[in-house]
């Protein structure tokens, strides 16, 4: 059964930052991997919209050899 039309958005898909939490710069929308995504100019953070946990492994036959990285998914 569908919602009602009338029920709000949850709000991780309405709020948006608007200043950079590292250096208080506004922020503007900036093409990251064929995503616009809010960007600061001053210091190049971006603000992830729902950013994910992943995990990830790195291994390494010793010093000076080869070194793999593992990404799951």
């Amino acid at each position: 059964m569908a919602e009602p039309q009338s029920q709000p958005r949850p709000a991780s898909t309405t709020l948006r930052a608007r200043f950079c939490p590292r250096c208080a710069t506004e922020l503007s929308e900036r093409d990251v991997e064929g995503k616009l995504l809010p960007a600061c100019g001053a210091c190049d953070f971006i603000a992830y919209r729902d950013p994910k946990v992943v995990a990830v492994a790195v291994l390494s036959d010793g010093p000076g050899g080869t070194v793999w990285l593992i990404r799951r998914g």
